[in-house]
This record gives structure tokens, C-alpha cells and sequence, in this order.
């Protein structure tokens, strides 16, 4: 059987509770330039062009500090002890110079409150809008830390922890904000903050720049509609995120509600009044465990919109990124999911979903412009390999045929001393006219020898000489006792005609005795 990994993300009723994460201490390497720590000996210097916070949460051991223009240097409640060990920093030989390094933050979007990166949430949520503190959620900045927060736009939360400070209030921020301390550590942004000018200092100010309710939210059993999710808050979310290509995953891709970067999955939407947003995701999750998939889902249920008589959610079924997509299994998941939400969400007189869409993304089913290429070399290289078989075979068989076997004839009887060899016998003839002419005359010249009649030799086999005679027949005129000896033919492929061929017509010649025929042997 299959396991399920579902990762159930939904806006919470109570809030979420929210850390801020973007340190400022000495010891930390992302904010020195380049991630580059000072070693022991060196000069540190800081980036002039911004107001600098900067948390001595350990000694230093440098040559020199070169203060900020303006910034804000925060200790620790032992202080600390400049030229002391200071373990987090690297050792330097002694013959080396002292080299300038730099505290950077690398610009305002480093400490941007809507920036993700920033902070650490109890309850990790899928969503965008969801990973930034909104209005009912609660916020710390630790006390051993030295926060510096950029605003983008003004902020509203529920409770703001500031240091050793766990209750702040909106006039608390207000003040902070006009003291210099304040200045430094909370930087508002031009397009929305005005400038003021006091006692020759100029500083950013706004009325209400943290809005602070301290109020105990009542669960709603329905949901809240997030704060964040409007359109000019998320989109300066969405600045700071960077979006996954998704190409290759799916087509018909979309983007979910509060969130900035497309997805492949899900997405089903519902008109609904008196909708429990827990049941709702009981019924999502029991439909999830059913399917027994192991691929990782992440599961959303977010209430978009509040009417007079009915609430939008959304519900968004999202596979994880590193997950092939499975059109499948999201299509089956999410008519199951809908048909269980519109058949038991019913009361006596209403039925409480009025209208629900369903929209899934889809595999990319269609042959891409590189597939066509790669099939046609791939076809065309069996083409070309079949062809080239083909011809080779045919040369081969070519070849064969133009060298036909040309048989070496060798006549020898075991008492000769001289043997007869006739060698590429028929071609030398058929290229030599001259000694096909004389051939021709000789043949022609030559009479005819009379063959014998059977009857006048008494045993067969003494034609061939081949054969050796068991007795003396004296009426035949063949010596007994006399061997004979058959060469076998031999075949080379490359071999020389020792004949003169201007002399073969010599070597035809037949004696006629009374009635016989003797083979006579030339030697040349």
C-alpha cells in the first residue's frame, strides 16, 4: 500500500504567531559583504549609504572600527570587550596587511517586514499572503537581537512584542518612531511616509505606522478573509519572491488566492453560506487519505470573499514541486472532494453550497519542437544505416561474381618427371587473339583420331592411368606392375602462368599407334 504525505496548509482562526529573523549581530556572515567574517587584526568599516544597526553580540578583536554616519550600535547586557577573543573570527598571519571589511545589509529589502525570508512561523503555510504577519496575527522581535524593519507600507497586527517589551501599542510605535533610537531602527518608505525636519535632524515619520489592535480574537467557525491578500499588500509580497519555472510540469497553469506564483494543481470554488471551514478540510484530507498516493499535496482551504447571504472559498490541491504532476489523481481528488461538500452540507430548507468551478491543470500531451527533430534524426540515421547495409551487401556480391574460381589443372603420373599446368587457362585465351588464332589453326590441323571400339580393350580401368594394374596384359601392350598417382586441384587466389603462351599450341600433341591413344608429355 501506498503512503499518503499530505501537507495541510489553512488560515487559521486565531492567527499565527510570527519571529522576526532578519539579525543584525557581527557574527552573522550574511551581513558582512560578501559573506565575508574579519579576521583578527583587520579594519571593519560600515556601509555609509543607509542608517546602520548593527548587535556587538560577541568581543571583537580588530585593528580598527570605522563608525557609520549614522547608525545604531546595540551590546550586549555584559558588554562586550573590543580586542578580547573573539572566537568567530578567523586567525591572520602576521606578515599579513590589515584589510577593510564591510557591514552591509545590502539595502532596505534585507530588512523589509513583508519580505518572507524575514521571519520564522509557528505554523508553516503554503500560501504567500500567509507567510507574512497580517492583522490577526502576533509578532516578537527577540530581545537578543537588534532589529532594523523597513516598511513598505504601513503594518496592522494583533500583538507586536518589541524586545523586553510584550504588550505594544500603537501609540508606543508612535513614539519610538520620533525618537532618533526609533529612527534607526524602524526606516519608513518615501512613496507613503512624509519627511520632517527636527532640530536639524530629517527623518521619516507617519501617523500609524504599526497599527497594534491587542484584541482577543472569538474563532470564527466560518474563517476570516486574510488582510494581506488586498491587492497592493500582496503585490509588494510578491516583490520579494522569486518564482519556480513551471513549464515543464503542466499546462493551464494558475495562480491561487494570495498567492504570487503559479502552480500545477486544483483549484475549486465555492459560493457556500454557512460553511464550517473545518469540516470543509476534514472533508479535503479524508478524500486524500482515500486516494493513498505517495506524491506530496499541499492542501488549502481559504474563505476570498464575504457577501449578505452566502461567503467564496477557494480550495487549491497543489503537488510539490519536485513531484511529477498527476492529472489523474486531481481530477478523481477533486470530484470526490466537491461531491462530498455538496451532499452532506445540507439543512432543512437550504442547501449550503449554491455553486462550486472546478478548474485542474493538464499535461502537456503534444509532441514539443525538439521531440520532432530528435525523431526524425533518429529515423532517418536507421535509414541511412539500412541503405548503407544494402550497398555493401550488393558490392560484395559484385566483387564475387568479377572474380570467378579460376581451377589450376595439374596431370602427373608418380614416374614422370615433368608435370603439366594449365592456369587461368580460359582467360588468357579469350585476351589473346594471337594465341587463339594459332590454337584454332592447330586444333584444326590435327586429325580427328579414330576411337576405339570397346571391344578392343578388355578392361576399362587400364584407360586411366590413375589406377594401378593387379596383372600383365600382354594382347594390351601395358607394362604390369606400373603406378600412376591423381593430384588433387588446387586454387590460388593470385598466381602466375609459368607457360610461355606463345608455345601452348605445343603442348597438345597426339600420337596415333594402331588403334591407341597415348598422352605424351612435352617438357619445355
Amino acid at each position: 500500500m501506498e503512503n499518503l504525505i499530505v501537507l495541510f496548509c489553512v488560515g487559521t482562526a486565531t492567527g499565527n504567531h510570527f519571529t522576526f529573523n532578519a539579525p543584525s549581530e557581527i557574527s552573522n556572515a550574511n551581513n558582512w559583504e560578501h559573506e565575508e567574517i574579519p579576521c583578527i587584526g583587520d579594519q571593519i568599516r560600515f556601509d555609509d549609504t543607509m542608517p546602520v544597526v548593527a548587535f556587538l553580540d560577541h568581543n571583537v578583536n580588530v585593528e580598527s572600527i570605522v563608525l557609520p554616519k549614522n547608525g545604531l550600535l546595540v551590546f550586549t547586557d555584559n558588554g562586550v570587550d573590543l580586542g578580547g577573543t573573539a572566537n568567530w573570527q578567523c586567525a591572520k598571519n602576521d606578515l599579513e596587511k590589515p584589510k577593510e571589511v564591510f557591514f552591509s545589509r545590502y539595502g532596505d529589502h534585507a530588512t523589509s517586514f513583508y519580505n518572507p525570508e524575514n521571519w520564522v512561523p509557528d505554523e508553516n503555510l503554503f500560501l504567500h499572503m500567509n507567510q507574512v504577519p497580517a492583522e490577526f496575527d502576533s509578532v516578537t522581535i527577540s530581545s537578543m537581537s537588534s532589529a532594523q524593519l523597513y516598511l513598505d507600507l504601513p503594518v496592522k497586527v494583533n500583538s507586536f512584542r518589541f524586545y523586553e517589551r510584550e504588550r505594544m501599542t500603537t501609540d508606543d510605535f508612535n513614539l519610538l518612531l520620533r525618537s532618533i533610537e526609533g529612527q534607526f531602527q524602524i526606516n519608513l518608505a518615501p512613496s507613503w511616509a512624509k519627511e520632517s525636519d527636527q532640530g536639524g535632524v530629517q527623518r521619516m515619520l507617519a501617523d500609524d505606522a504599526i497599527t497594534v489592535t491587542n484584541v482577543r480574537f472569538e474563532e470564527d467557525p466560518h474563517g476570516r478573509v486574510n488582510s494581506n491578500s488586498n491587492n497592493k499588500t500582496l503585490s509588494t509580497i510578491c516583490e520579494y519572491i522569486t518564482c519556480q519555472g513551471i513549464e515543464q510540469l503542466c499546462i493551464d497553469s494558475f495562480v491561487p488566492f494570495g498567492h504570487c506564483c503559479p502552480i500545477c494543481g486544483t483549484r475549486i470554488w465555492l459560493a457556500a453560506m454557512d460553511l464550517e471551514i473545518q469540516k470543509a478540510k476534514a472533508v479535503v484530507f479524508e478524500v486524500l487519505i482515500e486516494l493513498e498516493t505517495e506524491s506530496k499535496v499541499f492542501a488549502t482551504v481559504e474563505r476570498t470573499a464575504i457577501g449578505e447571504m452566502q461567503s467564496e472559498y477557494e480550495i487549491v490541491l497543489c503537488s510539490s514541486h519536485n513531484v511529477p504532476f498527476d492529472e489523474d489523481f486531481h481530477k478523481t481528488a477533486s470530484s470526490r472532494i466537491l461531491e462530498r461538500l455538496t451532499v452532506t452540507k445540507k439543512t432543512n430548507r437550504l442547501q449550503t453550497v449554491f455553486k462550486a468551478t472546478i478548474f485542474s491543470s493538464k499535461i502537456d500531451r503534444t509532441i514539443q519542437t525538439l521531440s520532432k527533430v530528435v525523431a526524425c534524426l533518429i529515423y532517418f540515421s536507421i535509414l541511412a544505416a539500412l541503405v548503407g547495409m544494402y550497398a555493401y551487401q550488393n558490392v560484395e556480391l559484385r566483387v564475387s561474381r568479377q572474380n570467378p574460381f579460376t581451377p589450376i589443372v595439374k596431370y602427373r603420373r608418380q614416374a614422370d618427371d615433368v608435370a603439366i599446368e594449365m592456369e587461368e587457362a580460359m582467360e588468357d585465351i579469350q585476351s589473346d587473339s594471337t594465341l587463339e588464332g594459332d590454337t584454332q589453326m592447330l586444333i584444326s590441323s590435327v586429325e580427328t583420331p579414330e576411337i576405339a571400339n570397346s571391344e578392343d580393350i578388355e578392361d576399362l580401368r587400364n584407360v586411366n592411368p590413375n589406377f594401378e594394374l593387379d596383372h600383365i596384359e600382354e594382347d594390351g601392350g601395358i607394362v604390369a606392375g606400373e603406378e600412376y598417382e591423381m593430384t588433387a586441384t588446387e586454387k590460388f587466389d593470385q598466381c602466375e602462368v609459368l607457360v610461355d603462351k606463345t608455345s601452348i599450341a605445343n603442348l597438345i600433341s597426339v600420337e596415333r599407334p594402331e588403334n591407341k591413344l597415348v598422352p605424351k608429355i612435352l617438357k619445355f
